[in-house]
């Protein structure tokens, strides 16, 4: 199995490549927890399921739309440690990912990026410049992926919720308020 990432829309989507034998024919698989697989076989070359793939990203994005659409008490009630264990990877990849784009703009130097199954909070960032961000990250739509980023991120230069705080985090989303209601009611 290999990991990969394919760009849909501006957003790194993390996907697993499964080479099979048995195969006759590229198939994609978006699963009920909102991973993507390719079943790829043996006989076509990585090149022809690059392209594939690429050809099917509107196909992609409309599946992934729906698994997002859960409730909030299917996002709220998960949490058991193998979840973690199933989801920490692709959770760094996009944790990853939304750090250097952001970071692009906002120019905080931190540490390292983790990851856990934090209860009550989407993340973290420490007095040392380690942000943490909670697995269930990955289950987020787009704009509150980057919410809990540039949150994180702003706290690397004001450690609280002061007045300064807020003036960092509108300078990246200037709808951060909106964005801070959404994800207050999860």
């Amino acid at each position: 199995m290999t990991r990969k990432m394919i760009i849909i829309l501006g957003k790194a989507i993390p996907y697993e490549v499964r080479v099979s034998e048995r195969a006759q024919r590229l198939r994609i698989a978006v699963l009920s927890d909102g991973r993507i697989v390719i079943t790829q076989p043996h006989a076509i070359d990585d090149d022809t399921a690059e392209k594939y793939i690429v050809s099917k990203k509107a196909w992609i994005y409309k599946k992934l739309e729906e698994r997002q659409c859960r409730s909030v008490n299917e996002l709220k009630n998960q949490g058991r440690a193998s979840d973690l264990a199933k989801y920490k990877v692709d959770a760094y990849i996009l944790a990853r990912a939304k750090v250097q784009l952001w970071n692009k703009l906002l120019k905080f130097p931190y540490n390292d990026i983790v990851i856990k199954d934090l209860k009550s909070r989407w993340g973290s960032c420490s007095q040392n410049g380690e942000l943490a961000f909670n697995y269930r990250i990955l289950f987020l739509p787009d704009e509150l992926q980057d919410y809990v980023t540039v949150h994180e991120l702003c706290h690397l230069q004001v450690p609280n919720h002061t007045e300064k705080f807020w003036q960092l985090v509108e300078r990246a989303l200037p709808n951060y308020q909106e964005l801070a209601k959404t994800i207050r009611a999860l």
